[in-house]
């Protein structure tokens, strides 16, 4: 977010109409300083005179200079300030709301376009990518008999020395238990921790969950220390919903088809 600028508080025209009638109606010599005490309103101000913080989170943007009547007009700008900084907050988070709500409708529409679970699993994983800081990620799907993972999809710049099936232990071990989607920012400090062939400092572990049960995971991980967040993982975990849906679809679809082969190669002979 863009620093927050005295200057540009002060020069809207409502808010300069407001503070020339306040400080006239005050009396006195007031005046108003950026955060280098450069002059943006009123006169210079001789070195007697009261100094009034203006601030917003602790993050000091000026000066009001004067005597006593000079507080109310920091108080006013202190205000006007901090409204400024929830309005762009509010804009900001808007606005990523509007991002994700596009994005997962865009993938949405490329997932029903898919019927390979495949397919599927590589389009979720690469989209994590653009939303998230991450080295590595894949999507696991549990075997047959829930014994193993296996790779359905990835990015990795050493996959190719990777085996495609691997134990389920460590903190996936824990999300696929609870089916509840995980946060280490830290995984040096997670006994859960098992340490792979390739640096990891952060983590992040959701289920692929239908009504029934966890039919796999997506992990994602970063050499670097990563303080991913809370909303972070709801975005994951709601792409990991639409791809546990798709998948699971797709899943079926090859089942049938499968089938449908079998029936036809029998029916060649009976």
């Amino acid at each position: 977010m863009a620093a927050i600028k005295i200057k540009k508080i002060i020069a809207k025209k409502d808010i300069s109409s407001l503070l020339n009638n306040l400080i006239t109606s005050l009396g006195g010599d007031i005046s108003i300083q950026d955060i280098d005490e450069q002059l943006l309103f009123g006169d210079e101000p001789d070195d007697s005179s009261g100094k009034y913080k203006i601030d917003v989170k602790g993050s000091t943007l000026g000066w009001v200079r004067g005597g006593e009547n000079a507080r109310p007009i920091a108080a006013l700008l202190n205000y006007l300030a901090n409204r400024e900084l929830e309005r762009r907050a509010i804009a900001i988070e808007t606005l990523e709301n509007y991002r994700e709500i596009n994005l997962l409708y865009n993938l949405s529409r490329k997932l029903t376009a898919n019927l390979m679970p495949q397919d599927i699993a590589q389009i979720v994983i690469n989209q994590t990518r653009e939303l998230i800081q991450v080295n590595r990620g894949f999507v696991f799907l549990l075997d047959q008999d829930q014994s193993q993972l296996e790779v359905l999809a990835s990015f990795d710049p050493k996959m190719g020395d990777r085996p495609h099936k691997q134990s389920i232990a460590g903190i996936v071990r824990s999300v696929i238990m609870t089916g509840v989607g995980e946060i280490v920012n830290d995984v040096s400090s997670d006994p859960r921790f098992v340490p792979s062939d390739y640096p990891i400092s952060s983590l992040m572990c959701v289920p692929l969950k239908t009504k029934d049960q966890v039919i796999g995971v997506i992990e994602l991980s970063s050499e670097q220390p990563v303080d991913y967040t809370a909303r972070d993982l709801k975005l994951i975990s709601a792409l990991a919903s639409q791809a546990t849906s798709a998948i699971s679809n797709a899943i079926l679809y090859e089942n049938m088809l499968r089938e449908e082969r079998v029936r036809s190669t029998l029916n060649r002979y009976f």
